[in-house]
């Protein structure tokens, strides 16, 4: 199968992804950082991959013998993407739409709700009430308005657009605490203040490199960039301060 050595790499830097609520080590068992633009998430001791039409879901608790545990399909048109967990809930980006997971029992994803759009890319960030999708117009991602869209999911199963903020062209996105960041590729990093959730406001925009995708881990935000890895001190959210990079 096509996810076979995925799979394989996956599982072999498990101990570096997963960690606990307090992010200490924790085996396969917890939640693992991922970025917004990642193709699997691991959460409850299952493994989550993204595979064209559907999601695999593998059983991760002993990281050296993962076990296959079901395969999840989406409609044929529907191609998923990115993949996103909270808690209980897998939060899936296709291309024509959002779509929301009960994980609760983790054998068995069960889809509790979707906010279609027309063709697009869209990573997805998320917390109990609030998910924040960027869509990405234009080329093979076809021809949803692009930018920032804000859905109230305090109701899993009916997301509700809230709010959209023009970008032309945005990536990857990372969510700490009253902070949003979105990547804008070659126009840099935006930074938004999230404490009114459902209406963000930019802040200011990181520029000097090109990003694509964060992963926001305590105090530190990690941007795969163009040249390789960059890492900035978020202990202040809204002013990132470059620390360094990791070249391609």
């Amino acid at each position: 199968m096509m996810y076979k050595n995925l799979l394989f790499l996956i599982v072999s830097i498990l101990p570096f992804l997963s960690c606990t609520k307090e992010g200490g080590a924790n085996q396969a068992s917890g939640s693992g950082k991922g970025g917004s633009l990642a193709r699997f998430a691991i959460a409850n001791g299952r493994l989550f991959v993204a595979e064209d039409y559907q999601i695999q879901v593998f059983d991760v608790t002993n990281a050296a013998l993962p076990v296959h545990k079901k395969s999840v399909y989406r409609a044929a048109n529907t191609k998923l993407e990115t993949l996103f967990s909270y808690k209980n809930n897998l939060f899936v980006g296709g291309t024509d739409g959002m779509f929301i997971y009960d994980i609760s029992n983790p054998d068995n994803p069960v889809l509790k709700g979707s906010a279609l759009h027309l063709r697009s890319c869209d990573p997805v960030v998320a917390n109990d009430s609030v998910s924040y999708v960027t869509l990405r117009g234009g080329t093979t991602c076809g021809t949803a308005n692009p930018g920032l869209y804000v859905y109230d999911v305090k109701n899993i199963s009916k997301p509700i657009v809230t709010y959209f903020i023009g970008m032309e062209a945005p990536y990857g996105l990372g969510l700490t605490d009253t902070t949003l960041y979105v990547c804008l590729a070659d126009k840099g990093l935006q930074v938004l203040n999230v404490k009114e959730a459902y209406t963000p406001k930019k802040i200011s925009i990181v520029t000097g490199e090109s990003f694509t995708d964060v992963i926001c881990h305590n105090n530190l935000l990690i941007a795969w960039v163009k040249t390789g890895i960059s890492v900035y001190s978020i202990a202040q959210r809204e002013n990132p301060v470059k620390l360094g990079t990791v070249p391609n």
